[in-house]
């Protein structure tokens, strides 16, 4: 079996003063969240990291030259879009790595729990084929996980009857 990599358990502890702060972040920040529909994603036009420093100097332009300024556009709407994208994009950011390093964690934790769990069954057939007590049940228990996997090909193929 390959090392464990995931082998420090995180504390109870830890865990819900994680909890508690990502509670704090929810509360202070939802007044101010929205959630759009896959749709409307799709239709609203997209800005990154290369399209910040158009806007930043079309928000100068705005300004320091306000006869080019449209009158349907609000440069106050405009200085409030920006101020709140750069700063949010700087926190995104970093909720970004975390939710990457919280998602890697989850996954090796859970390969490495699910390769011990492979290997216990595979154990536990063993055990049931040299007869040992209790290893039938565990065995027969822990196949229901994998249904229909290791019937004979006759049982689902119409033609082979």
């Amino acid at each position: 079996m390959k090392s464990n990599r995931h082998n420090a358990s995180i504390p109870d502890d830890v865990l819900a003063q994680v909890g508690a702060k990502v509670g704090e972040i929810e509360n202070l920040l939802s007044p101010y969240f929205h959630t759009l529909t896959p749709k409307e994603r799709q239709k609203l036009t997209k800005m990154g990291d290369k399209s910040l420093a158009f806007v930043k100097k079309a928000n100068e332009y705005a300004k320091t030259l306000p006869d080019i300024v449209p009158a349907y556009v609000e440069v106050n709407d405009f200085n409030t879009d920006l101020a709140d994208t750069e700063r949010l994009f700087a926190i995104n950011r970093r909720f970004d790595i975390l939710a990457r390093q919280m998602d890697d964690t989850v996954f090796l934790a859970g390969s490495e729990a699910y390769e011990y769990a492979l290997a216990i069954y595979n154990s536990a057939k063993d055990a049931a084929a040299r007869n040992v007590p209790g290893a039938k049940v565990a065995a027969q228990e822990l196949k229901a996980r994998f249904p229909g996997v290791g019937r004979e090909k006759a049982d689902s193929d119409p033609a082979a009857a």
